[in-house]
This record gives C-alpha cells, sequence and structure tokens, in this order.
C-alpha cells in the first residue's frame, strides 16, 4: 500500500473540501431559510385567531339581497325566491346557495359555471339550454362566484332553452 491510500469504515465520513456542502445539504439548509423567511413575514395574511384568511370583501355590515331561481322556459319544476341575509362582498353564488337549492357546478375558464339547480342541468332541452343568472335585470360578464353584490340586488337565477 501506498502512502496515500486511507481506509474508510463505516462511522467515516468523507472531509469536505473547503467550504462546500454535499449538494443535498445546500438544499435543505435554502430551503428551511426559505420556510423561516415566508413564516416570519405572511403573518400579516392570517386573522391569528383561527389561521384563516383575512378578507376585506366580507367586512362591513350584512346585506339583503332577493333571489330567485325559475325553470319556467323549461318544465316549470324548479323554482324558489325569498330574501336574504348575507355578509358584505358576498356573490351572485353565494346568494343562490344560501336561497337552500342543490347547485351543481364546475371549474371553468371564466369561474365557476352553474351546470346544474335542483337537479335541472344543462342540456337538457337542447345543446344550448342551462342556467343563466341577472342582477337587477341585466346579465354581468362575470361568472356568478365574482360578482359581488350590494345590499339590495336582486338576482334572478333562469333556466334558458
Amino acid at each position: 500500500m501506498g502512502t496515500d491510500a486511507r481506509r474508510v469504515g463505516a462511522g467515516d465520513r468523507p472531509a469536505l473540501q473547503g467550504n462546500s456542502w454535499p449538494r443535498h445539504g445546500r438544499l435543505a439548509w435554502a430551503c428551511l431559510v426559505l420556510a423561516v423567511f415566508l413564516s416570519l413575514f405572511s403573518g400579516g395574511c392570517s386573522n391569528g385567531a383561527s389561521g384563516e384568511q383575512s378578507s376585506s370583501a366580507h367586512d362591513g355590515p350584512p346585506i339583503q339581497v332577493t333571489v330567485s331561481v325559475s325553470s319556467d322556459a323549461a318544465d316549470g319544476q324548479v323554482g324558489a325566491s325569498g330574501p336574504v341575509e348575507l355578509p358584505a362582498g358576498s356573490t351572485a353564488f353565494d346568494a343562490l346557495e344560501a336561497l337552500g337549492v342543490s347547485v351543481t357546478t364546475k371549474e371553468a375558464s371564466l369561474g365557476l359555471y352553474v351546470v346544474g339547480i335542483n337537479g335541472l342541468n344543462e342540456k337538457e332541452y337542447g345543446g344550448a339550454s342551462g342556467w343563466t343568472y341577472y342582477v337587477n335585470g341585466s346579465m354581468p360578464v362575470v361568472s356568478a362566484n365574482d360578482q359581488v353584490l350590494e345590499d339590495g340586488d336582486v338576482v334572478e337565477w333562469v333556466y334558458v332553452v
């Protein structure tokens, strides 16, 4: 054996050269630093009590809206209406759910899409049939879960054929 040979036992670790760490050690350290940084500086997004994110969208007094659902253009079997009280910042979709009807939805490219209400689904009365909604008589250009309501609004869900 030459003079440079060294025997490495099971408990021995190779010596680190200079100030370099093994690759996985640097990655673990970077992840730890990032986690600490995020936990320290993201505390402002939590309300502290329950860990939920705070939202200014639900600040303020509750709102009262009127909601109706009608399938008169189809079979007339789906219908409901009434006033509902919602937190400030609630949406047209929130109002529909507050009415107590059964709602089937799916994610679409423009937002949440209402497929069916109380078992009456889109395309049951032709390829173009389905649910649409109006707020104060106008059809919004956004998904119902993005349409923020104001006190006194009237929301109508209508099955179109």
